[in-house]
């Protein structure tokens, strides 16, 4: 019997390197799409928060928040939150806002 060699041939070596060549420029061309994609909507999704939160600023008043702020931080509400946590009555809450003139 007899054995045959098999041999890499020049055939066989231009087929290994035409498919080499169209996949690496197959997974250049996905990875060079897929991050222009990711690029352009990373910017769509940045602008629409942007936009979204300049309406948002844009219908609140701030004057209040600003009182609201000032009030929340002192220590006497500090103490009536702490007492309605415990109580799990939120009305006393209200009520000091209320007593301070909040709305």
């Amino acid at each position: 019997m007899e054995t045959k060699k098999r041999r890499f041939t020049i055939e066989k070596k231009m087929y290994l390197f035409i498919f080499a060549m169209i996949f690496f420029a197959v997974a250049s061309v996905c990875l060079f799409s897929y991050i222009i994609n990711v690029s352009q909507i990373d910017g769509y999704f940045k602008q629409l928060t942007l936009d979204n939160a300049q309406n948002v600023a844009s219908l609140i008043d701030a004057d209040f928040y600003k009182e609201l702020r000032t009030i929340a931080e002192s220590e006497e509400y500090q103490a009536i939150r702490d007492q309605a946590e415990e109580e799990d009555d939120d009305e006393l809450v209200i009520e000091y806002l209320q007593e301070q003139g909040m709305r």
